[in-house]
């Protein structure tokens, strides 16, 4: 009789915790959708938001993190303390300093299932996008780009809402996507990472029509 093996699991590669930069990685796409890029400089404007909402997670109370204290003891990062304006993440050095001034580094574990479960929550229901407002709104950026090749247009966040008044079941996804096209199409590559090319004045009137 023939016996019946199971497939060795081999090591299990899963993480249940991570660190700074992984929390950050996980919630930089749903808090950015596809306008996210992965290896951001630390400074980078788009990290902001993803770190804000990080804090929240950790003092809401509904995500478990520990750090490793100066004894060598790990202790639970409590939310009290995550609210204090003396924590600090450093993203940097990839770890959470405590006090006023520049203090020693602890290494932080943020629990990843309690993290994907806060987002989950705070996850906004998806839009569907009909196909037609998605071709007017890359034409629409089209001729907006193509026009202002000189001009300033705006950052993107802008240009999503004047979208959105012209395209109402378009998807910040699809608009994205559309605004990828747009670019190429018209060969502006100074707007893949913003809406302002170097040396032009700030845009005082808003956003072309």
């Amino acid at each position: 009789m023939s016996k019946s093996w199971s497939i060795p699991i081999g090591e299990i590669q899963e993480k249940y915790f991570l660190s700074p930069r992984e929390a950050i990685a996980l919630i930089g796409p749903e808090t950015h959708g596809s306008a996210w890029e992965d290896n951001l400089p630390f400074d980078d404007e788009r990290i902001k938001i993803p770190l804000r909402n990080l804090y929240k997670a950790l003092e809401s109370g509904k995500v478990d993190a520990f750090y490793h204290a100066f004894d060598g003891h790990e202790r639970q990062l409590k939310p009290a303390v995550a609210a204090n304006e003396f924590f600090k993440i450093d993203l940097k050095r990839n770890c959470c300093l405590f006090g006023p001034i520049e203090s020693h580094p602890y290494e932080l574990k943020i629990s990843k299932s309690d993290l994907v479960a806060f987002l989950s929550k705070h996850r906004r229901p998806s839009i569907s996008t009909n196909a037609s407002d998605l071709s007017k709104c890359f034409v629409w950026l089209l001729n907006l780009f193509t026009k202002h090749q000189e001009g300033t247009i705006g950052p993107s966040d802008k240009l999503f809402e004047a979208a959105r008044i012209k395209f109402p079941s378009l998807s910040r996804r699809a608009f994205d996507d559309a605004k990828r096209r747009a670019v190429n199409e018209s060969n502006r590559p100074d707007l893949r990472r913003g809406g302002r090319p170097k040396g032009s004045r700030k845009n005082q009137t808003g956003t072309p029509e």
